[in-house]
């Protein structure tokens, strides 16, 4: 205690006053505080020797019997099978694509929405999905393959497809679509683009291929509008055996009588006789009054006419039909 006081030049006990007593106990007593407070700071200091720091990470062989507990489970992304859980009795009439979960009542099957409730997930959280979706477009644009044809009722073609027009495309712009025709429908300029096929307003026909039925053309190839050689027959109704009547004009007019080789005797040059018995004569030229004559036609006996049929029609052969945009894909 003297120690302290001489170090702090305090008075001497016999010489203090009530108040500086007072103010010299509670300094050592904060003295002894601080050297306790000194001891239990060393005593952490020794047991905290040699550790690492709070944020610090260890290898997984650094871990006594990590390794060891680990080499058993199965990796994350692993389905386990019904049927290698043990303890779970038979269950026949459970429906597939049902969950073992645990409810009110205790473990039950549930379909995966009763499960798991109603909620909301975005895409982005969905473990794995991302790749699905893509694997699953790849596989349906593996599906459609370049050079595929088909028609849209639309004026527009979808994606990854173009119009059959016949138009000049750039060889590596659309070299899967190159690779696959080449220049079935044209050469484009012969060196950078090539020509697709033209189905506007054109009846897709297979192609033969060695069949026979539509032998001599190669793939691409057109070919114009036919008819197959055929005739027609025809017969007019058979009248029979038959006669026609017929008339002549009753106009006035005048028959020539040749003359007789000489004049007859009291009757003047230029008259002839008849046989009548009453001997009349008349001019050689003589006028008819109007009248008619009698007209026979002789029977061609059974017969048939020549028939001619007009020709219908337009300008080409096809079947009823509606109209659609051709597309082919690239």
């Amino acid at each position: 205690m003297s120690a302290v006081t001489d170090l702090l030049n305090l008075p001497k006990p016999d010489s203090r006053s009530e108040e500086q007593e007072s103010v010299v106990d509670a300094f050592l007593a904060t003295a002894a505080a601080l050297d306790m407070i000194d001891a239990i700071l060393s005593a952490y200091a020794t047991s905290i020797a040699g550790k690492a720091e709070a944020a610090h990470g260890h290898a997984i062989d650094a871990i006594e019997g990590l390794a060891h507990a680990l080499a058993s489970k199965r990796d994350k992304d692993v389905l386990i099978e019904f049927d290698e859980v043990s303890g779970f009795p038979s269950l026949p009439g459970v429906p597939l694509g049902y969950v073992l979960a645990r409810s009110e009542v205790g473990l039950a099957f549930l379909s995966p929405a009763a499960a798991i409730g109603a909620h909301q997930h975005a895409m982005g959280e969905i473990v794995g999905l991302s790749g699905a979706l893509s694997a699953l477009s790849d596989d349906i644009e593996r599906a459609t393959s370049a050079g595929t044809v088909t028609f849209v009722a639309g004026s527009t073609p979808p994606d990854g497809w173009l119009r059959a027009n016949g138009a000049t495309v750039s060889r590596s712009a659309y070299s899967d679509l190159f690779s696959r025709i080449g220049t079935t429908f044209g050469a484009g300029n012969g060196s950078t683009t090539f020509q697709i096929p033209d189905l506007r307003g054109e009846f897709i026909r297979g192609w033969d291929d060695g069949r026979g039925i539509d032998g001599a053309r190669v793939l691409g190839s057109s070919q114009s509008d036919q008819n197959k050689s055929h005739v027609h027959t025809g017969s007019a109704e058979s009248g029979g055996a038959h006669s026609h009547s017929g008339s002549t004009s009753t106009d006035s007019h005048n028959h020539t009588v040749p003359a007789a080789a000489s004049d007859i005797e009291g009757q003047g040059q230029g008259r002839v006789y008849t046989t009548a018995t009453t001997g009349n004569a008349w001019n050689r030229s003589t006028t008819s009054d109007s009248h008619s004559h009698s007209l026979s036609i002789n029977s061609g006996g059974a017969h048939t006419h020549d028939l001619s049929i007009d020709s219908s029609g337009g300008n080409e052969a096809r079947p009823r039909n509606i109209a659609l945009l051709s597309c082919i894909k690239y």
